[in-house]
This record gives structure tokens, sequence and C-alpha cells, in this order.
């Protein structure tokens, strides 16, 4: 908490318009601070009122989502309160009054950051982003204070295909170009707009302007994996000018779809949800609107290339998506590839011999694995179990080993209780001939408690544990050419430089793997 200098009990009535067409009776000579804060803090709820703060044309996040607004709306009604020091009291005792608030979070960060109190900022940024943590104006905001590079702000030179080629459905309709963690607002509606409406959509034309002037504005400086390695036109200018030539308008349709429309799966896994999800009627019957009216005749056009099953559920654990392969099966769709994604537990020799017609066109197969032994992938994938992962593993490995499957990947979701079994996991994926494993961070998806969810986060820089996870990071064996850096990109090349860099200085034989790992290979 911030010292608190004395603020008086006070504050002054704002003055009555000079141009008041007849006099009024003049407000009270001034106001307590307590009733003035609550005033401020009670139109924080008027979410029109903090809309106006934002230029008409300016696309907004889902709703409840954009605090843009709410923190112009701040800084403005803070100022009447004097200096930097007095507003982080109003701040302050305002929070207290509504913890929840981001905005307030927010602006006690930037307040904070404006007095040179980096560390402290970076922590309310941080909280606020525990609340939701898909908010751009935050991540850059906690980046900056928490000293860490902003790729899309060096990104001038750098292009991205994604909002040309992609076309990604949610489970509430929203279509976004990439991932929705990593750009703040969709695009269109499945629910209510046709395929072509929401591709040429403004919002789309907005993303995709953002690309060709190079702002990368509305792109995620901590969840996009791409930020990274983005092509440079420089080096690749035909690509660039075919991007342009598609334009922001949209001019050819989506080559890539991602289905994750439907949230029904077999597992209820805590980094995802509290409960088993399984889609009823009236739901069911949107997700085949959506089948109907947008996906099938999107799959249709022969420019598709690829469709992504599913990362909201299970491909296989999905009545709906299962349906939706079988549909594949038919000849029409020949030219699409397919990556599936899933949890393994419904893989049986009898499932994948029904697939057989899909096999040839998988693009890639990935397995979701929280931990390398029973007790930790049990609790984390809950409604698992590793007897039934080791059996699917068993049949993918003999498919890929085969050529039945050209790629076969895990996706593994890297937190508190189960970071220490990354390398492990590397052990079985080669036994399982698994061609990358991908280690990401885990999300906010709304279903956790900040508190936890900070608590679990250990790739964030002010996670107790952070310290640990750079020191696992820095082992060679993340320097394998399985291990698919995804969204830790910069963090695994961080750990893996320093530690270079001390075997340069003093140099000692490859440390052998520790006790710990050991005993999970061997458990």
């Amino acid at each position: 908490m911030i010292a608190s200098p004395t603020l008086p009990t006070t504050v002054p009535a704002p003055a009555p318009a000079p141009d008041a067409a007849e006099p009024v009776s003049p407000p009270p000579a001034r106001r307590s601070l307590q009733e003035r804060l609550a005033e401020i803090g009670f139109k924080l709820f008027d979410a029109a009122l903090m809309d106006s703060f934002l230029p008409p044309d300016e696309p907004r996040q889902r709703p409840g989502a954009d605090i843009r607004g709410a923190v112009r709306y701040l800084h403005r009604e803070l100022r009447e309160f004097g200096p930097i020091r007095n507003q982080l009291v109003g701040v302050e005792t305002m929070v207290r009054a509504v913890p929840q608030q981001r905005a307030l979070l927010v602006v006690w960060a930037e307040l904070l950051e404006i007095t040179g109190n980096k560390k402290e900022a970076a922590a309310k940024a941080r909280q606020a982003l525990a609340h939701f943590y898909d908010d751009v104006y935050t991540q850059t905001l906690f980046m900056r204070c928490a000293g860490q590079e902003n790729f899309h702000a060096k990104a001038q030179d750098r292009f991205c295909a994604h909002p040309f080629e992609n076309f990604e459905i949610y489970s509430d309709g929203a279509v976004f170009p990439c991932n929705c963690t990593q750009v703040p607002f969709p695009i269109g509606n499945a629910h209510k707009q046709d395929a072509k409406a929401i591709w040429k959509s403004p919002r789309a034309e907005a993303v995709r302007a953002s690309i060709l002037d190079g702002s990368f504005r509305f792109c995620s400086p901590m969840t996009c994996y791409k930020r990274f390695n983005l092509p440079k036109r420089s080096e690749h200018p035909e690509e660039f000018a075919r991007l342009q030539k598609i334009g922001t308008g949209g001019a050819e349709p989506p080559k890539h779809l991602n289905l994750s429309y439907d949230l029904s799966c077999n597992l209820s896994c805590p980094s995802c949800r509290n409960g088993r999800i399984m889609a009823g009627g009236d739901q069911r019957q949107k997700l085949e609107h959506v089948r109907d009216t947008v996906v099938l005749p999107l799959l249709e056009d022969k420019k598709a290339e690829t469709v992504y099953i599913t990362g909201s559920g299970d491909a296989f654990g999905s009545p709906h998506f299962r349906g939706i392969l079988k549909q594949l099966c038919d000849p029409k769709f020949a030219h699409v590839r397919i990556t599936l994604g899933t949890n393994g537990q419904l893989i049986t020799p009898r499932l994948w011999r029904e697939f057989t017609p899909l096999h040839a066109r998988f693009r890639d197969i990935t397995v979701s694995i929280d931990g390398a032994i029973p007790e930790t992938h049990e609790r984390l994938r809950r409604g698992s179990t590793w007897a039934r992962l080791q059996e699917s593993m068993g049949i993918l490995r003999d498919a890929r080993r085969s050529g039945a499957i050209s790629l076969l990947m895990v996706n593994m979701v890297v937190q508190r209780d189960n970071f220490m079994e990354m390398r492990p996991l590397l052990a079985l994926c080669k036994a399982w001939a698994v061609d990358g494993i991908r280690f990401y961070r885990v999300r906010q998806w709304g279903n956790q408690m900040p508190d936890l969810f900070m608590a679990s986060d250990v790739v964030n820089p002010l996670n107790p544990r952070h310290a640990d996870l750079l020191a696992e990071l820095a082992h060679p064996d993340f320097d394998d050419p399985i291990v698919d850096h995804y969204d830790m990109y910069e963090l695994i090349a961080r750990a893996q430089t320093a530690r270079r860099e001390r075997a340069a200085q003093s140099p000692d034989p490859a440390p052998a793997a520790d006790a710990v790992s050991t005993h999970l290979l061997t458990s």
C-alpha cells in the first residue's frame, strides 16, 4: 500500500456555467471527499458515458471488457484533486470500495508509473489482468512497467497474414481473425451474420489496416505467439504484396478456419472451466445454425485449406464437432486438411478406425497433456485417467510411425502445479514419436478467482515461482528441436542465452537430470 498524504475532507464544488440563461441557486460551497469519490465511482457503471470518452470510429472490445473510456474519465475527474499524490489517495480509496473495478486498478498503475514507481505500477496492472487477461491496453501498461519488450512496437517492417486468412468462431458466436486472446474485439458474430458480412466488416478492415500500416495497434503484446518471429516485408516482398492485394476489404475468402464455438468436452480442466460442459437442446440449434450458414459454406469453397477442430473442448467429446468430422469425409471437402485438438481420452482403436477416411488429411493431431505423472495430469485434466492417455498415445504413436498421420503434437499449459514436469513430459513425447511439444502459459478464462490465477501464472515475472521457472527453462533439454516455444518464446530464449553465456565463462559438462526429474520419469 502506498504512503497516503492527508487529503482535505472536502473538495470544491464545480463552478456554475458562465453562460447560464438565468440565475440558479448556487450549490453548496463544498462537498465531502467521500461524496465526490462516490459520485465518480458510481458513474463508472454508466456504460454509455464511459463509451463517450472514445472516438466514435474506434473499434470497441466485447461488452463490459473495454476500460479505455473509463480510464480517460477517471483521469479527467481525478485532476481536480491536484498533485499526483492526492490523486493516488483518491484512487486507493475507491479501490477499497470497488476492488473488482479494473479501470481503477489501471489508473492506479498509471499514476504510480508517473511517480516512477514502476514495480508497484506493474503489480496493479497485474491485478487488473487477473480479472480480465485479454485487455491489450492493460497488457501494454504491464509490459512497460515490468520492463518487458513489446515486439509489436518495432514491427513497422513486419507483417502477419492471420487477419487476411484466418476465421475463428467462438462459443458466443464471436468471430476473430486470430485467437480470441490476441485481438481485443471480434470482427463479427456467426449467430447474426453470414460469413461474407463478417469477413468484410468495418472491424475486420480495421485489423487488416493495422497490419498494413505496421502499427499492430490491436494485437496483444503478451499472448500473440507470432510476435517473436513475424516475417519482414523487406525479406518477403511477394508475400506482403499478396496481402496488400487482398487489402483491408478481404478480397479473398479465408483459408483457415478454427471451430471453437462448442464448449462441449468430456473433461473439466481447472485451467479452463469449473465443471463439465455439454451443449443442450437450445444450444445445439445454435451450433447447427452456425455450421449450416457459416462453417460448411466456407469449407466448401475451394480456397479453404485447413480447419482446426477444436480449441474450445474436445473434437471427439463434442457430438457436434464429431458430426462435422463425419461430414468432412465427403469428397467435396477433400481439399480441406484437418487439425484435431483433443485430450486423447476418447481415442480408441474402434474410434480411430471410424475416421480412417480422414487419416491422410490430418494436418496434425494435437493432444493436451498437463503432467508427466498420473497424479498431476489427472488433477489438471480433471476427469481423465493416465491409463486411457497411455492407450491413446500408443495408437497415435503407431499411426505416426507408419505414416498414417503426418504430424503429432502435444500441448502443455504451463502453471505452478506442473512446470517442474515439462522436461519429463518432453522425454515421454520422444517415446511417443511426437513431432513437437508446445509450452504455453495458463490463461484467465474467467473461471478462476484472480488471486488463484495470479498464483498459478508462473510465467508472470511477479510470480514468486518465476525464478524457479527460469532456472528450469535454462536446462539444455529446452534447446531440443521438438520444443515449440509458442508464446513462451522470449522466456525460453532468454533462459537458454543466459545458460550459454554462463557456460562460455566457466565451461562445465551439461547438467544431468535432477533428482525430481529422474523420479518423475521412473514413476
